[in-house]
C-alpha cells in the first residue's frame, strides 16, 4: 500500500489541474532526491498518470508526459526493467494517446515510446504499438504507430519485432 500525505493525496484527486502539475512538479523533485522512493511505486505513480493523460487538460498532460520521461530515466540508469502487469498499466495508454491533435504533444510521446524501449522489450512495445494500428479508432494514432513500429525495425532490427504476430491485421 502506497502511502501518501493527506495534502498531497488531496491536490492528486482535486478536478483541478493545476493541483495536478503541482503534484508532478513533487513528484519529479522526490525523483531527483530520492529516486529508489519514487521508483517503487511505479506502479501506483503510472496508475495516476493514466487519469492524467485521459484527461483534456494539454498542460496536464504535457507535465505528466516529463514526469514519465523522468521515471523512464531513472529506472534505465537503476538498471531496473518493467514486467508485463507494470508496463500494462501504462503502455497501452501510451499508445492510444499517441495521435493526439498537437503536433507538440505527439512528438513528445513519440519520444516516450522510442524510450520505453529501454525498460521493457522491444518486441512487446512492437506488439503494443500493433495493437494500436489494429484497434484504434483514431488515424492519427495508427500513423504515429506504424511510424514509431518502422523506428523500431531500423533501431533494433526486424528479428527485435514481435515475432509471435505473422504481419499486420489488413
Amino acid at each position: 500500500m502506497i502511502a501518501v500525505r493527506e495534502d498531497v493525496f488531496v491536490m492528486m484527486t482535486s478536478p483541478d489541474f493545476r493541483q495536478h502539475c503541482k503534484v508532478i512538479d513533487m513528484v519529479i523533485e522526490c525523483l531527483k532526491k530520492d529516486a529508489a522512493l519514487v521508483v517503487s511505486n511505479r506502479d501506483h505513480i503510472f496508475k495516476w498518470l493514466v487519469y492524467r493523460f485521459c484527461e483534456g487538460n494539454t498542460t496536464s498532460l504535457v507535465k505528466s508526459l516529463e514526469l514519465c520521461a523522468e521515471m523512464l530515466n531513472s529506472l534505465k540508469e537503476g538498471g531496473i526493467r518493467l514486467t508485463n502487469g507494470e508496463a500494462l498499466i501504462l503502455l497501452p495508454c501510451l499508445v492510444e494517446k499517441s495521435g493526439h491533435n498537437s503536433d507538440r504533444v505527439r512528438s513528445l510521446f513519440r519520444s516516450l515510446i522510442k524510450q520505453w524501449t529501454s525498460v521493457y522489450p522491444v518486441s512487446l512495445v512492437c506488439a503494443a504499438l500493433i495493437d494500436g494500428i489494429s484497434y484504434s479508432k483514431n488515424n492519427r494514432t495508427k500513423v504515429e504507430c506504424v511510424e514509431s513500429y518502422a523506428e523500431n525495425i531500423e533501431r533494433h532490427g526486424v528479428e527485435s519485432a514481435d515475432r509471435s504476430r505473422r504481419g499486420l491485421p489488413l
